[in-house]
């Protein structure tokens, strides 16, 4: 398996293998013994790959025409907008979103009521 890019974060690097279903859901079909080996049988054999940060499905080959394109374009970007004296990070950055200040989501209390 070689390096993969990441098309949400960025990352390059080998993928996680993780399965469908879930843990739970699989002890409780070996509860009930003749659902418990089908689900198991789907679940080792419905793997997929995700990234190692992000866990997005959507993942491109490093050695493909746009892999390529992309790692190409993601390097030129960092080495563009990052300075020399500091070293190039390839992880993701936090998923933060402004809001505008004074607006929490939350309703305004009323001082006057208990």
């Amino acid at each position: 398996m070689g390096d993969y890019i990441c098309t949400k974060c960025h990352h390059i690097g080998k993928p996680k293998r993780k399965k469908r279903g879930s843990t739970k859901a699989e002890f409780f079909c070996w509860l009930l013994f003749p659902f418990g080996l089908p689900y198991t049988f789907w679940r080792m054999l419905s793997k997929y790959n995700t990234c190692r940060y992000c866990d997005d499905q959507f993942l491109i080959s490093v050695n493909s025409p746009s892999g390529k394109k992309l790692t190409k374009l993601m390097l030129d970007n960092e080495s563009i907008q990052q300075p020399a004296n500091l070293p190039i990070i390839s992880e993701p950055l936090p998923n933060t979103q402004e809001k505008e200040p004074g607006k929490t989501g939350r309703k305004p209390q009323d001082p006057n009521a208990w």
